[in-house]
């Protein structure tokens, strides 16, 4: 596009003749862009009829004299020219000098892709006219960020431009708000990708949820949160953990290339490190029963975690079960008995809490030991021997007569050496017997079923009727 800017008197033009008569030889220099010389402006006029001298096709030079519009189309400019301008010599090559520098100027600024600052002139057809150092630049309306009455009242403010095209021989320039203001934010997105550091703790606003993750705008960046770094444990629907629009505090933990890894979990520590700041192997506490499973009891630890007291745990004694004692609400007395880092479990017991007495006792089928006769029962008696309660049988009482009652050969209170017939501590199980004491049994150790098992020598008899096995077992 050509304007009458690109024009200045003085400037020498040259065109091709479109036209002749007798006072005036007309031109056109460019598209848009038309001349006329008349005769009376002609320096050596021909002593003949112009049309004679000049003719169609034919190139002229001149200089400009003046500067116009044409009558028919305004949309055209109009250049009168003249070869006998009074204007020096010297004076004509300075401006064309000088206009070359300024176009070479320009060029150096478009090579550049340099964004300047440049001043609303005026708003013309088409867009607007700018100036920069005495150059004027031609602005149109599709490359400015602002519309046509806008950039009217924005006379003489200042403008961020960027040279898009330059015809150096028309003198025209053109530019461009819009590629100016996307250089500008791809420089500072630019900036601030690489102020992004590892480590860096920001303050973002979720934009976008994905199936995988959400994108997080850090301001003029973006960056991934990806689902396995909001939070320690699971999450398997983003919807349910981040909302469109909210605002988030996360942690730079990856940048490479153009991609931004962020984390919010990396800002708090694991609960199971919190877990085990809080609880530590041998720790007693009186712990909440969550639920009973087959397997033990669920006790509260944390609101992320829980420990289990297997059923072994809670008694020494297999007999002793916590069915009907124990329901889901209750409180019972732990002890951590083990802490697994891989697995992320707690262990806990609570029968190493209280006193295991049978499983004090250093004692085997055969000894030789005294006990202390406790309480009769109908076929014998209760013994004590070290805090527990064993049983002698009735037939174990004496070796020659029989008697009706323990107490008519040892009275409560009494202690009797006796021999240990039975001993199962893991069901609080003693059997002993004061006549085997007296008359001792000679036993061997015979494989039975593939069981080693003390059995009586040949030509001897189990000392235990069947009914007092029987009892034992109540």
């Amino acid at each position: 596009m050509s304007d009458a800017k690109n024009y200045f008197v003085g400037q020498t033009v040259r065109g091709t003749v479109t036209g002749v008569n007798n006072n005036a030889i007309y031109l056109e220099i460019e598209e848009g862009v038309k001349a006329v010389i008349y005769a009376k402006d002609m320096k050596e006029r021909p002593t003949s009829a112009l049309y004679e001298e000049y003719c169609e096709g034919n190139e002229y030079s001149a200089q400009v004299k003046s500067i116009g519009k044409d009558n028919k189309n305004t949309d055209v400019v109009l250049l009168t020219l003249s070869t006998r301008l009074d204007l020096d010599e010297e004076e004509r090559i300075a401006r064309e000098k000088a206009l070359e520098d300024k176009m070479v100027a320009m060029q150096e600024l478009k090579d550049a892709d340099e964004v300047f600052t440049a001043k609303i002139v005026k708003v013309v057809k088409g867009g607007a006219e700018l100036s920069y150092k005495q150059t004027r630049l031609f602005l149109p309306f599709s490359q400015s960020l602002l519309s046509e009455d806008e950039l009217k009242k924005s006379k003489g403010k200042d403008c961020e431009v960027l040279i898009t095209y330059i015809n150096a021989e028309n003198h025209f320039i053109s530019v461009s708000a819009l590629a100016a203001s996307r250089k500008e934010k791809r420089l500072a997105k630019e900036a601030a990708f690489n102020a992004v550091e590892v480590g860096q703790v920001l303050d973002g606003e979720v934009v976008q949820l994905l199936q995988y993750g959400a994108i997080v705008s850090l301001g003029l960046v973006r960056g991934l949160l990806h689902i396995s770094e909001i939070d320690h444990f699971p999450v398997y629907k983003i919807e349910n953990a981040l909302k469109v629009g909210q605002k988030v505090k996360v942690k730079v933990i990856k940048v490479n290339g153009e991609h931004i890894g962020l984390s919010i979990k990396a800002l708090t520590t694991h609960p199971w490190e919190l877990l085990k700041e809080k609880y530590h192997v041998d720790d007693v506490f009186d712990g909440k029963v969550l639920k009973i499973i087959p397997a033990g009891l669920i006790i509260y630890l944390t609101d992320k975690y829980s420990g289990l007291m297997p059923r072994a745990e809670y008694s020494w004694l297999f007999t002793e079960h916590y069915d009907n004692v124990i329901k889901e609400g209750d409180t019972i007395s732990v002890k951590v008995i083990n802490i697994d880092d891989e697995k992320k479990r707690v262990s806990l017991s609570h029968k190493v809490l209280t006193e295991n007495k049978w499983g004090n006792l250093d004692i085997k089928k055969g000894d030789i030991i005294n006990v202390v006769v406790a309480s009769m029962l109908q076929k014998g008696a209760n013994v004590t021997y070290n805090g527990v309660v064993g049983f002698l049988p009735l037939s174990e009482v004496a070796a020659k007569k029989r008697v009706s009652m323990v107490g008519e050969a040892h009275p409560i209170g009494k202690e009797v050496k006796v021999r240990v017939q039975d001993f199962d501590p893991r069901r609080a199980r003693l059997v002993v017997s004061a006549r085997a004491a007296l008359e001792p049994v000679k036993e061997v150790v015979k494989k039975v079923d593939d069981e080693p098992k003390f059995v009586a020598e040949e030509g001897e008899k189990d000392t235990l009727s069947l009914g007092d096995l029987i009892d034992l077992d109540k």
